[in-house]
């Protein structure tokens, strides 16, 4: 596991089981599948980082371009319950 947090991966790493990396190139050069789960905007600087670690390797890429909007009608309590 890697993140841009190291002290975060090494500790959600101990959480499952896993182990942290320094870095992403790390990650990848030991790794049988990697997933690729970041914001969209980081992507192309992640790619820079991968240092060829993902030939001939599964590649999951879990990163959708999403924009977040909140309709007009929203409000904190839109979606309260409520007694009929």
């Amino acid at each position: 596991m890697a993140a841009a947090d190291t002290a975060r991966a090494k500790s959600v790493a101990e959480q499952v089981g896993g182990t942290a990396s320094e870095g992403v190139a790390e990650a990848t050069r030991g790794a049988d599948v990697i997933v690729l789960a970041v914001p969209h905007g980081a992507v192309a600087n992640l790619a820079g980082q991968l240092d060829h670690g993902t030939a001939g390797k599964v590649v999951i890429d879990a990163t959708n371009p999403l924009k977040t909007i909140t309709p007009a009608w929203w409000s904190p309590t839109a979606l309260a319950p409520r007694r009929c």
